[in-house]
């Protein structure tokens, strides 16, 4: 299953499975799922694919991450360490910043909503991070929410005012 940017007022995310059907959301009611083991299209960067996964405890974006393992010159990587190096690479380092700006908005919402936590932890982390309001915003469009009105992530409700994300 795969999820793509619709075409929206907002970039609301349009899902479809191996066969390609589509399963569009109501935009209007802001009703947003980020489940897991679901690749998540959030547009692009620079013109290029930028997607991410989120698993169990852990997030995968299309950048991919730098290659594990042993840098020994004429070491042997394996073609998974092979594929990740070169998804890392295909990313400016620019690129690399922006979607550092986005990711940890995505998937701290997702782990919100599914262990329950606070919205303090989400702004503190926000601050932490030196992401603003404005980047917060920005990055909450990815994933189809116009900030304006109220929003739901994996049944949890939310708005966002005063420049920080409050439960609903």
């Amino acid at each position: 299953m795969r999820i793509e940017s619709g075409s929206y007022g907002v970039s609301v995310p349009r899902i479809t499975d191996s066969r390609h059907t589509r399963i569009e959301p109501v935009a209007p009611e802001q009703k947003v799922s980020l489940p897991e083991g679901v690749v998540l299209d959030l547009g692009s960067l620079g013109g290029k694919e930028f997607t991410m996964t989120i698993h169990d405890n852990v997030m995968e974006w299309s950048g991919g991450r730098l290659v594990p393992g042993s840098t020994t010159p004429g070491s042997r990587v394996t073609p998974e360490q092979q594929r990740a190096c070169n998804a890392s690479k295909a990313y400016s380092l620019a690129e690399h910043r922006e979607a550092s700006q986005i990711l940890p908005v995505v998937y701290d919402l997702h782990l919100m909503a599914k262990n329950g936590w606070s919205v303090d932890y989400f702004n503190q982390h926000m601050e932490q991070l030196n992401l603003t309001s404005d980047r917060v915003q920005r990055a909450l469009g990815r994933v189809g929410i116009d900030t304006a009105k109220p929003f739901e992530v994996n049944g949890r409700s939310y708005i966002f005012a005063d420049g920080r994300l409050q439960s609903a």
